[in-house]
């Protein structure tokens, strides 16, 4: 994307403003996640998810690409929440670590499929045609979760004894249970979460630093100049989205 528009300079803003809307509003997300549950919320999240990304590829200004980011960044906050809501709707205890582990798989092994397919995209038909297509699938699995997610006490084709097992099993006694510290308890008095949190960071920070290591990564075919100054206009399909495809698969270009 730099390269038609020559938005080196300018791309900090973009590439940095979604994973601070998604850290700030997690909390917030995660707790009406619980209030309106797994099934609404993901429809609702993905939904606008996928609607912000399609128009990131109709973008024609800095502004208009940087609000389409912003809006993936706070609709992008809901995926954790929802998937470990489903999570402990559906799992035994005992099933949990499995269950969560198959999930998380998940994240790294859609990158790693995708990330072909997104360059080949780039490469062949323009960057904007990334984010249309990728949209795209997104609503396409919305349309297919609205209709067929439905917690265990609701599904309808789920046995009698394998819909008790799941209830009986999946939650926690009161007993064992203890009083709820609530949120302000969870954020103030708990070590272990804290713990988490960092390590997490770490991690993302680890993986996005890597990403950028990707050959061809922030690659420049043309010098940048100042924002606010649209140099070429346009998009140049061809030779310029080629030099950039894999780049921008790298995470390295706006």
């Amino acid at each position: 994307i730099s390269a038609p528009w020559r938005w080196a300079i300018c791309s900090r803003p973009i590439s940095g403003s979604t994973p601070w809307l998604y850290a700030v509003l997690l909390l917030p997300v995660g707790a009406l996640t619980d209030r309106i549950g797994a099934q609404r919320m993901s429809a609702i999240a993905a939904g606008f998810w996928s609607l912000s990304q399609m128009l990131g590829g109709a973008a024609t200004s800095l502004a208009f690409l940087l609000a389409t980011r912003l809006g993936l960044g706070v609709f992008e906050s809901a995926a954790n929440p929802c998937a470990h809501r489903a999570l402990r709707e559906w799992t035994p205890r005992r099933e949990r670590g499995l269950a969560t582990a198959i999930w998380y798989s998940g994240t790294t092994a859609g990158p790693a499929l995708g990330a072909p397919m997104v360059g080949w995209l780039i490469t062949e038909f323009g960057w904007r045609s990334s984010f249309v297509v990728t949209g795209l699938i997104g609503l396409i699995w919305v349309a297919v979760w609205l209709p067929v997610y439905r917690p265990p006490d609701r599904a309808r084709w789920l046995g009698d004894t394998e819909r008790a097992m799941i209830l009986r099993e999946r939650d926690v006694s009161a007993t064992e249970q203890g009083a709820s510290i609530g949120y302000r308890g969870l954020l103030l008095t708990t070590p272990t979460m804290w713990g988490l949190a960092l390590t997490q960071g770490c991690i993302n920070y680890t993986s996005g630093r890597k990403s950028r290591l990707f050959p061809g990564a922030g690659r420049i075919s043309q010098p940048s100049i100042p924002c606010g100054h649209s140099g070429s206009q346009g998009v140049r399909h061809g030779q310029g989205d080629r030099d950039h495809a894999f780049g921008a698969v790298g995470g390295g270009t706006a």
